[in-house]
């Protein structure tokens, strides 16, 4: 039996033709639109982390 993967090409238009999706986290709702584009969305999780990192640092000092 053969199993159909999809090409990357066929993953992004579907991805951009979908919905939005949703993640869900501790905190809020993390939405990607089709028009804020995945660099975007990318960027702004690196932003959480880095803010999530350093409230773990200073938890780690504060302990």
């Amino acid at each position: 039996m053969s199993e159909n993967k999809g090409t990357l090409s066929d993953t992004a238009e579907d991805a951009m033709s979908a919905a939005p999706i949703q993640y869900t986290d501790k905190v809020k709702p993390f939405m990607i639109s089709s028009t804020e584009g995945i660099s975007a969305a990318i960027s702004r999780l690196e932003n959480k982390l880095v803010l999530v990192k350093a409230e773990l640092a200073f938890s780690n000092l504060s302990s």
